[in-house]
C-alpha cells in the first residue's frame, strides 16, 4: 500500500511554477504601483480645480491644508464641514530619490513633499492660487508625480510624471 504524499520531482515543479508566476507578477505590481500614484495625482488635480471654481463662484477664499505625516488633505466641503481626503497606505508625500525640483525648471535636490507655505493652498475668488507643488510617490519612492501652481497673474495647475532622470508634464 503507498502513502499519499507529494515526490521530490513533483514539489520541484510546484515550486518552479510558483517562482514563475512571482516573476511575472512583480513587473505587474509596479505598475500598479504607478497607476495608484498617477490616479491620486488626478484625483488632487481635480480637488483644486473643485475649490479654484468654489472660490470664483462664492467669491470666498477656500483652503486646502496637507498634513504629509497623515498622508492626508483637507478642505472645507459643504457648509461648516470639513472634508478630509486620506492617501491609499501604498501612496505617500514624498519623491524619488535625486529627484530635483521644481518640476517646470528642476535645479535642485528636493527637500519637501509640499511646497506650499505652511502647508496651505489657498484659491482666491479671482481664480488665483497660491504657488507651490505637491509631491506623491509610492511607498518605495520608484515613482513619483507632482502638481504645481504657477507663480503668474493667470494661475495655472500642471501635472508632472518623474521618469527616473527628469520631469516631463503629464
Amino acid at each position: 500500500m503507498r502513502n499519499a504524499a507529494f515526490s521530490l520531482i513533483e514539489l520541484l515543479i510546484v515550486c518552479a511554477i510558483l517562482l514563475l508566476l512571482s516573476a511575472l507578477a512583480i513587473p505587474r505590481l509596479s505598475f500598479f504601483d504607478q497607476s495608484l500614484v498617477e490616479s491620486e495625482l488626478d484625483t488632487l488635480f481635480m480637488t483644486f480645480s473643485f475649490l479654484q471654481q468654489k472660490a470664483i463662484a462664492t467669491n470666498q477664499i477656500q483652503k486646502l491644508t496637507f498634513d504629509e505625516t497623515a498622508h492626508c488633505y483637507r478642505y472645507a466641503g459643504h457648509g461648516a464641514t470639513a472634508r478630509t481626503y486620506q492617501l491609499p497606505p501604498q501612496v505617500r508625500f514624498g519623491f524619488p530619490p535625486g529627484a530635483k525640483g521644481p518640476p517646470a525648471h528642476p535645479r535642485e535636490r528636493i527637500s519637501q513633499a509640499i511646497t506650499f507655505p505652511k502647508k496651505l493652498v489657498e484659491f482666491h475668488p479671482n481664480g488665483v492660487i497660491s504657488a507651490g507643488t505637491a509631491y506623491l510617490t509610492n511607498r518605495t519612492h520608484s515613482c513619483g508625480v507632482g502638481l504645481t501652481t504657477s507663480i503668474a497673474q493667470v494661475t495655472y495647475v500642471r501635472k508632472y510624471m518623474w521618469n527616473a532622470t527628469q520631469w516631463s508634464v503629464r
